[in-house]
């Protein structure tokens, strides 16, 4: 299965998402970067990017990979979250 989200600019957080699922899915994720630009003329260009799709291989593969849960997840997030977004992924989680 091929998942493609159009945006209008690939910014990093959103390229190390992509590099993250892709690495531990079943499926390929793009991401096609749709950028317009206008000239003075009046005519409209389209700058067009497509990133995502292929496998990460892990740096380090006798690295053994954490087991999450809900406690380990809350354990992680008071000591490492950033402070102002604890409430709001807690609201989350009491959400299901």
């Amino acid at each position: 299965m091929t998942l493609i989200v159009a945006v209008d600019r690939i910014v990093e957080s959103l390229r190390r998402l992509v590099e993250f699922i892709n690495s531990a899915s079943t499926f390929n994720l793009y991401l096609l970067e749709v950028q317009q630009y206008r000239a003075e003329d009046g005519l409209r260009l389209a700058s067009i990017n497509l990133f995502g799709g292929t496998k990460v291989v892990p740096k380090a593969s006798n690295c053994p990979r954490t087991q999450w849960d809900q406690e380990l997840f809350s354990e992680s997030l008071e000591s490492e979250g950033e402070p102002s977004s604890i409430p709001v992924v807690k609201e989350l989680l009491a959400f299901h």
